[in-house]
């Protein structure tokens, strides 16, 4: 897998991380059921994910997919980090966060990683020549 395509993985994986917390989020576990009941993200009871569990979330986990849920893991933490939190769990856990904060913060995950995209396919065409 060369880096453009690492790249676009990542990006499916934070957007579908964006959806699940868009869909339902919760704090202080990675992930709930229905009735509020603390479960694994990777459960399919799971309803609602902090911005970890969302994340880990899941279920088929190849080499590949490992590989992208590594690097977004990666990518949010720096993106939580430049904001002054230690971790995601940090930043979700907080008493004050929203749901909408930890969207936003996906968000600008999200672009960072895009325009790295950019700039290696940019890279790449040059390589061609």
């Amino acid at each position: 897998m060369n880096h453009v395509e690492k790249l676009k993985g990542v990006i499916a994986h934070l957007k579908e991380s964006k959806e699940r917390i868009a869909r339902g989020w919760t704090q202080q576990a990675f992930a709930r059921d229905t009735y509020g009941t603390i479960v694994d993200a990777e459960s399919p009871r799971a309803v609602c994910y902090c911005y970890k569990g969302a994340l880990r979330a899941k279920v088929v986990k190849t080499p590949e997919a490992y590989t992208f849920e590594m690097d977004a893991y990666d990518r949010a933490n720096a993106e939580v980090s430049r904001r002054g939190f230690a971790s995601i769990v940090d930043f979700n856990d907080r008493p004050e966060r929203t749901q909408s904060d930890v969207i936003e913060s996906l968000n600008a995950t999200i672009a960072e990683a895009e325009k790295d995209l950019t700039a290696a396919i940019e890279a790449a065409a040059l390589e061609l020549g």
